[in-house]
């Protein structure tokens, strides 16, 4: 469970270290606008524009490289996402 809530930590801040660095005057701003002109509007949030809805794409891989594919995972997965989510949140709030 302290593995769990370790992961939780560090995809929360990752995700919002990646929100902060796209934003305006930012180190990947321009990358970020270079991607709004190629990508189609439904992906900019989960790829860098919402760290609530960046949760659902960039929680896949951290997961999953940490845990076995098996149905309990895949039980704890549909709870880490929305946990996931809030977390990235609650410190983006903090953050701003």
């Amino acid at each position: 469970m302290i593995d769990f809530v370790l992961l939780l930590l560090i995809n929360a801040l990752a995700i919002v270290g990646i929100y902060l660095a796209t934003g305006e005057d930012m180190i990947l701003s321009r990358p970020a606008m270079w991607l709004e002109y190629r990508l189609p509007e439904f992906w900019l949030k989960p790829v860098f524009g919402c760290p609530t809805c960046m949760a659902s794409l960039h929680s896949i891989l951290p997961y999953w490289l940490t845990h076995d594919l098996t149905w309990q995972n895949g039980l704890w997965y549909l709870i880490y996402i929305p946990a996931l989510a809030t977390l990235a949140t609650i410190i983006t709030r903090k953050v701003e």
